[in-house]
């Protein structure tokens, strides 16, 4: 237990202005949200490789599990979830490269990757059926780890509640009823 009542500190030392410390705080958080966010792609990227190995090595009724029409739609879906996992959080960072206050982007990019992370690595599961729970692949880890980024500096619903509260003061003004 700490105490830190009537602590000088010298000014050299002060980050930002007197009485702002809850705003670095938070710009430090939204940080911490974008690079949580990050973090599944790299998983994302490995179940879906592993994904398409396995599509196109196992056979079944003849063909290659690859040339069912739902497999491939599955492989669509985990490539469009990456991709779109990419480009947001690499606009997000670049607004705050740009000194923005990002709060929405870093809360909206923690709750899309990690929740895209998990879809990516339970799809890669069912494709590979049995071999996709088997920890001689890495998918049966990745899917584990996609689990704990959605924990991970935020939960969730930690992350739709900052949504819908910072939204909903966002963009009152275009949703006033008509």
């Amino acid at each position: 237990y700490l105490r830190f009542d009537d602590v000088r500190v010298p000014a050299d030392n002060v980050i930002g202005d007197e009485g702002n410390g809850w705003a670095v705080m938070m710009r430090g958080l939204n940080i911490e949200r974008v690079l949580a966010a990050a973090g599944p792609l790299g998983g994302m990227r490995e179940a879906i490789r592993y994904t398409r190995q396995h599509l196109e090595r196992r056979i079944q009724f003849g063909q290659t599990t690859g040339s069912i029409p739902i497999n491939q739609f599955k492989l669509a879906d985990m490539y469009s979830n990456y991709q779109l996992s990419r480009l947001l959080i690499y606009y997000t960072a670049y607004c705050a490269d740009l000194g923005r206050d990002v709060p929405i982007e870093a809360a909206l990019s923690k709750l899309f990757c990690t929740e895209s992370g998990l879809k990516v690595a339970l799809e890669a599961v069912q494709c590979m059926g049995g071999n996709g729970v088997m920890k001689a692949y890495p998918v049966e880890r990745i899917m584990r780890d996609m689990k704990i980024n959605q924990i991970a500096a935020g939960t969730s619903e930690v992350q739709r509640l900052l949504i819908y509260r910072m939204g909903s003061r966002l963009f009152a003004e275009d949703l006033k009823p008509p």
